[in-house]
């Protein structure tokens, strides 16, 4: 009975505790109250543009929301730190911008990195329909081109004002009757019931309550029996995810309630997932994504101009349209000889185009495009060429980074060879991260930097570094709190990785070994360190991810993958080039291509050899075959 009575009341205090959570959990959280005044904001005549972001600003500070002006030319644009991350919130265009998954805020990084982002989002109050111009002109608005210090935000809070709540009309006279968004349909569109209102005011969104509405589905508009979705907008829904439909009418001065929320899903093919772009051999690459569809075709788009918007969209602009290539398959990679810097993939089935995947870059060491993008001058709108690097150069001719005061002769003449080239894809990324604060200042400002790493198990100084908009790399940092000097362990690193390269060409072990490509990066002058006891770090290394099996399946692919033939060539590479640290399982590890990959490039052209660490990762007969190997240096037997 004690036991009965035990759990009766353990169960009553569990029911009590979730009904005292509840409304905890149900109480608005700031940035929710904060994204419902932004909606408000943007919708209250009483505003000029100026004044609505001020009092944007105004609403996030007393609410304890972060936010920064971003950089673009004439009228303010701020961001906001939400979740975590920061999202643009565009109170003049009453817009916001969505990734490419169509759930998470863009910041201005993300807008820099696919202005797609922005191409595809409607400008302007609600009864102003979709014009891809007004996207164009507000795109090159952005100052992406020309990098400089982000703006301070210095308006004057405006006066507290009420903003008033959307009121409640009468029951509308017009309806949903049929909405058509199957593998039949050319496009998504809505069925209307006969009406003789004026106007329509008519919503989309991701969730029942509307409470963030993307600017595409949020239109005013005369009445008509039919809407019918543009190929962009359509960009904004995801297959098979709920969406809700309301509607509103307009008649005799006055709007009435909205209907019911009608629910549909789109059927199209899905967005591709993991595009990699690799090298085949000198001028021809490879493009490879996972598609889930079968029976789907894909399209692949190569341009050079960042802001190429695919030619399925049927768009239609004042501007002229950047050359590209059209490419079509039905298989889950292309190959391509690499005339285009950027690559876009769109897949497509029965006549529904999927949502279109992420910019995928293509870059190689001699290669040069000549990337363009529209941007505004001050005067007039017109298509930029960036970076500075405009001609074909040879390999002899090193980047233009620029040597600042903090930099000493010899540290710039040392790094100079191995700087990461002034076209690589990543440069103007680089550069945004590294301008805007000193990230280097500490383990703190690196992680709110967006920097992520783990040292578990390590007894390097180093930072291995990962940030999700440098894919591909690792990024191997020292902090402005760490007495290390930066350049030399960079430039040692780099070395040893071209030696390595080189001795695997030589002997032709390219199908056996791997090493990553390594560029040094110069930090900009500013911002600098700040604080006593500091040693300034200028350079940050950048190492190519080799794509490594985790430890213990390493541990494992040792003991049953390695070959004879391996370990030959493991000890001819190893004494050639003098590699005292790459006989450990960490440092000479399984790549997921089947080669064993040299990472650990600093100490090089250092002998003699501590051979006998290897054996003991060796299955017993390797381990017989690699003491013949130091016994007879070599496969002298």
């Amino acid at each position: 009975m004690s036991i009965f009575l035990e759990k009766k009341w353990s169960m009553i205090l569990q029911i009590a505790l979730c009904l005292y959570c509840f409304p905890l959990q149900s109480e608005a959280t700031p940035q929710s109250v904060f994204l419902s005044k932004f909606e408000q904001i943007c919708t209250e005549d009483r505003l000029n543009s100026r004044e609505k972001t001020a009092y944007l600003a105004k609403c996030a500070s007393e609410l304890g929301i972060p936010f920064e002006r971003v950089p673009t030319h004439d009228q303010p644009l701020l961001q906001f730190r939400l979740k975590k991350t920061w999202e643009l919130l565009d109170a003049e265009h009453h817009a916001f911008y969505l990734q490419l998954d169509n759930h998470t805020l863009a910041s201005f990084d993300e807008v820099a990195d696919d202005p797609f982002l922005v191409l595809r989002t409607k400008v302007g109050p609600r009864h102003s329909p979709f014009d891809f111009i007004q996207a164009q002109a507000n795109l090159a608005h952005f100052k992406i081109v020309d990098l400089e210090e982000w703006p301070e935000f210095f308006e004057d809070f405006i006066s507290e004002i009420t903003l008033h709540p959307e009121k409640q009309g009468l029951e509308p006279n017009v309806n949903v009757t049929e909405i058509l968004a199957g593998w039949a349909d050319p496009s998504t569109t809505f069925h209307l019931s006969q009406s003789n209102c004026e106007l329509i005011w008519w919503q989309i969104a991701s969730d029942k309550n509307f409470e963030l509405i993307v600017s595409n589905f949020n239109q005013i508009q005369p009445f008509v029996d039919l809407i019918e979705l543009d190929s962009l907008s359509e960009t904004f829904l995801n297959p098979n995810q709920k969406y809700y439909f309301r509607l509103k009418s307009f008649q005799d001065g006055e709007w009435s309630a909205w209907t019911l929320p009608q629910v549909f899903t789109v059927q199209k093919p899905a967005q591709i997932k993991a595009p990699t772009f690799s090298k085949i051999q000198e001028g021809q690459y490879k493009i490879s994504w996972e598609g889930e569809d079968a029976d789907t075709t894909y399209w692949v788009f190569g341009s050079n101009a960042l802001d190429l918007v695919p030619p399925v969209y049927r768009i239609q602009s004042e501007y002229e349209v950047p050359a590209y290539e059209s490419l079509e398959t039905t298989q889950t990679f292309i190959e391509i000889d690499g005339s285009y810097a950027y690559y876009r993939i769109i897949p497509e089935k029965n006549g529904r185009y999927g949502v279109p995947s992420e910019i995928i870059r293509v870059y190689d060491e001699g290669m040069f495009h000549t990337r363009t993008l529209l941007q505004y001058d001050g005067k007039s709108i017109s298509r930029r060429i960036f970076p500075r690097l405009l001609e074909p150069q040879s390999l002899e001719k090193q980047p233009k980074f620029i040597q600042h005061p903090h930099v000493p002769d010899e540290a710039w003449e040392a790094v100079t060879p191995y700087l990461l080239p002034d076209n690589h894809p990543y440069r103007s990324t680089l550069d945004r991260i590294f301008s805007k604060t000193r990230v280097l200042h500490n383990e703190a400002s690196l992680k709110s930097a967006g920097f992520t790493w783990t040292k578990k198990g390590s007894f390097s100084p180093v930072y291995p570094t990962l940030h999700k908009k440098i894919k591909g790399y690792y990024i191997k940092v020292f902090t402005d709190s760490q007495d290390k000097t930066d350049w030399k362990n960079w430039v040692a690193r780099v070395q040893g990785a071209k030696s390595i390269q080189k001795s695997i060409d030589e002997n032709n072990y390219q199908t056996l070994f791997k090493v990553p490509k390594k560029y040094i990066y110069p930090l900009p002058e500013k911002p600098g360190p700040t604080g006593s006891g500091k040693k300034r770090k200028n350079f940050i290394l950048l190492a190519e991810d080799m794509k490594i099996f985790r430890h213990s399946l390493n541990k494992e692919m040792y003991r049953y993958r390695i070959t004879p033939t391996h370990l030959n060539a493991v000890y001819k590479v190893v004494t050639e080039v003098g590699l005292v640290d790459s006989l450990y399982i960490n440092n000479l590890p399984w790549a997921k291509d089947g080669r064993l990959a040299f990472v650990d490039t600093e100490k090089h052209h250092m002998w003699p050899i501590a051979y006998q660490r290897y054996t003991k990762i060796l299955s017993t007969g390797m381990q017989q075959h690699w003491k013949l190997l130091i016994t007879h240096q070599g496969p002298n037997f």
